[in-house]
C-alpha cells in the first residue's frame, strides 16, 4: 500500500483561504507510473462526478420524491 499525503487550499472572495490535508490510501505503487498529484486530481475528479449523479438522481425524480430512507423499514 502507498500512503499519499496532499494538501488543498480553498479560496473564496467572501471568506479567508481555508487548507485541508487529505490521505489518499492505494495499490497503485510505482510512482513514476501514477505521481502523487496526479492521483489527487483524478480522485478529486471522481468524487464531483460522484456527486453530480447523485444530485441528477435526487432531482430527476420530481419534486416529493426522495431517494434517502425517511424511515428504518425503507432501509
Amino acid at each position: 500500500m502507498r500512503i499519499i499525503d496532499y494538501t488543498v487550499t480553498v479560496r473564496s472572495v467572501h471568506a479567508a483561504p481555508r487548507t485541508e490535508t487529505f490521505r489518499l490510501v492505494t495499490s497503485l505503487l510505482d510512482h513514476r507510473q501514477a505521481p502523487a498529484r496526479q492521483l489527487a486530481q483524478i480522485y478529486h475528479e471522481r468524487w464531483e462526478i460522484e456527486n453530480s449523479y447523485a444530485e441528477l438522481k435526487n432531482r430527476l425524480r420530481g419534486v416529493g420524491f426522495i431517494l434517502r430512507s425517511k424511515s428504518p423499514d425503507l432501509v
